[in-house]
């Protein structure tokens, strides 16, 4: 036998276990949404019985072209260092490994798009350090916005003054960008790594710009949770109801280990909004349910996309 052929046979059954855990882990993440969205169901069906479904409907529209935007941060990013995917891959590959934030743990994101990227033909570094650096981007634009909104809301005697500490991660965020700063992360990341993923740090002004292109998806965020507000009868000013789900979001983000987020988004937007106690929840509630059935629809559709370029892929010539 051929010594080169045990190292060939190898890589094929690396290849094939590493495919099966990865259709397992995807098994386990739509479980875990579906079950999220059934527990969830009664709550929100009991909300939404009074409820205008116009404008419910709008939300979850909006909610829907919020988390796309998110996917053209990642191909922005991406595009930033070499790599040049197209738009519907990469809208695919967003929704479908978005499904891991449902699992315990917070790598399962980075993990699934990274994988999927790398899968398609999109370098090791490039696909997974982009992901990692498109999420920090994401929350720096949240950052900016809340940063803009934040006089507006302070100008309301019922917001919490500890609201002004969010503001502490917009300097710093920006100063990680620095091709300085970020390098040395790079480094670590690829010491980390053992040199899979290696990148060299784009220009400090394509950074902030790629951060900024975020904004007006947190704007989305925002008009999603202020849909929703209006059509369960409460009232709120526009502005606060953007600046309120956009924080919340952004402290979700952060709290890497809570599966999606969960609580601690609501408890911030309940702090934040304006809204009594009960009705704040209610909304913060019902917006989530929105965007957990995003995740789901284009999670699926995402991951039917990924499967049949796949088979299209194994049956060219």
């Amino acid at each position: 036998m051929n010594d080169s052929a045990v190292p060939d046979r190898r890589r094929v059954l690396l290849s094939r276990l590493l495919r099966v855990v990865g259709i397992l882990l995807a098994l386990a993440a739509i479980a875990f949404l579906l079950a999220t969205l059934v527990a969830e169901w009664p709550e929100v069906s009991a909300a939404l019985a009074d409820a205008d479904p116009a404008p419910i409907a709008l939300a979850w529209v909006v909610s829907a072209a919020a988390m796309w935007g998110l996917a053209l941060l990642w191909l922005g990013t991406m595009r930033s260092f070499g790599a040049h995917p197209r738009l519907v891959d990469v809208t695919a590959w967003y929704f479908a490994g978005e499904m891991g934030k449902y699992l315990p743990g917070g790598i399962w994101p980075v993990v699934g798009r990274g994988e999927l990227a790398s899968r398609a033909g999109v370098s090791r570094s490039v696909a997974y350090g982009t992901t990692m650096l498109s999420l920090g981007l994401m929350v720096l634009g949240g950052l900016m916005l809340c940063a803009v909104l934040l006089p507006l809301a302070m100008a309301q005697e019922d917001v919490p003054r500890w609201v002004w500490l969010a503001l502490l991660g917009l300097p710093i965020g920006l100063a990680l960008l620095h091709p300085v700063v970020l390098g040395r992360v790079f480094d670590l990341l690829r010491r980390t790594t053992r040199g899979r993923v290696d990148l060299e740090p784009a220009s400090w002004g394509r950074m902030v710009e790629l951060a900024a292109t975020s904004v007006p998806t947190w704007v989305l965020v925002g008009v999603a949770s202020w849909l929703v507000t209006s059509a369960l009868g409460f009232e709120a000013p526009f502005l606060r109801i953007v600046f309120a789900a956009t924080l919340a979001w952004v402290a979700g983000f952060l709290a890497v280990p809570v599966p999606a987020g969960a609580g601690i988004r609501e408890i911030v937007f309940v702090a934040t909004c304006g809204l009594g106690t009960t009705e704040a929840t209610v909304v913060a509630t019902v917006s989530r349910f929105l965007f957990i059935l995003v995740d789901a629809v284009g999670g699926l559709v995402g991951l039917g996309w990924v499967r049949a370029e796949r088979i299209l892929t194994d049956e060219s010539p």
